[in-house]
């Protein structure tokens, strides 16, 4: 890959590097805007040739699920962060 990543894919690909696995079983990221509740795995998902990427961590072991929307704009999360 040369440049930014373009595809959902490509991103999984750099963040992914070491083939992690989550505590439920399986990769620590797939290809999906919700990732998984019964596996813990965090879910990702590129749009627009990678110009809007969504992250979101859902409720697992106890965590609170956490999502993100990162544009070359902002990053706007769901639910909102705390006010610092």
């Amino acid at each position: 890959m040369e440049g930014a990543p373009s595809n959902t894919g490509e991103w999984i690909s750099l963040f992914s590097t070491r083939a992690t696995s989550v505590p439920g079983g399986g990769p620590a990221y797939i290809v999906n805007r919700d990732g998984s509740k019964l596996t813990g795995a965090i879910g990702f998902s590129a749009t627009n040739y990678g110009g809007e990427v969504h992250i979101s961590r859902p409720p697992f072991l106890g965590l609170r699920g956490q999502k993100v929307i990162i544009t070359p704009i902002e990053m706007t999360y769901d639910p909102p962060r705390a006010q610092r």
